[in-house]
């Protein structure tokens, strides 16, 4: 009777080997293809000097800290700017709406409408039917304050815009409110998107 075949122990290395290939036993892992990297990976570095979030998110920051300066000497933050410059606009609006267009969170923009209040720049109203509702007017005071600030706003974008073409400006206007809507549809979408999914 023929002896079992028997591999001497510094073979075994080799017989595994030999066994993967096959794939008749235990052995090595055959070998994996990579898988394919995400689209956005591909371009994983970023050039901040051509990167348009980038450019917008500096100059505004920037824009932000010099005008915040001129704001605390009339007793202001930034967001309260915004919502009277906001009001002083577009007349009374209601909170959620003055929300969407002054760009500040709900919670965030209740508070502020209190601290506003008490200054007696603006008035708060609720809708008779709803006590939800929440409407929101600029008092004489608050225009009056606006007023005197608006100089030194446009003082800020001759600032920015000096030594560019008109021509040139109306683009960069244009293109700023395409961003802005386009990323007011994405944002729009998703939220549909999840919607549709929950239910």
């Amino acid at each position: 009777m023929p002896e079992p075949d028997r591999q001497k122990p510094g073979n075994k290395k080799a017989v595994r080997q030999s066994r993967a290939k096959r794939g008749d036993g235990p052995g090595l892992p055959p070998p994996t293809r990579p898988r394919a990297l995400p689209r956005a990976s591909i371009q994983a570095n970023l050039d901040l000097d051509e990167y348009l979030p980038y450019l917008i998110n500096r100059t505004g920051a920037a824009l932000a800290n010099a005008f915040s300066t001129e704001l605390h000497e009339a007793g202001l933050t930034l967001p309260m700017w915004r919502v009277i410059v906001v009001l002083r606009h577009a007349g009374q609006q209601r909170q959620i709406d003055l929300s969407r267009l002054a760009s500040i969170e709900e919670s965030t923009m209740s508070r502020l409408i209190t601290s506003l209040h008490r200054s007696n720049l603006v008035t708060r109203r609720r809708a008779t039917n709803s006590n939800r509702e929440v409407s929101v007017t600029l008092t004489a005071r608050g225009a009056a304050v606006v007023q005197r600030l608006i100089p030194i706003a446009q003082a800020y974008e001759e600032m920015l815009t000096d030594k560019i073409d008109p021509a040139e400006l109306e683009v960069v206007r244009r293109c700023l409110r395409l961003f802005y809507a386009n990323v007011e549809t994405r944002i729009r979408q998703r939220s549909e998107t999840g919607k549709s999914g929950k239910r």
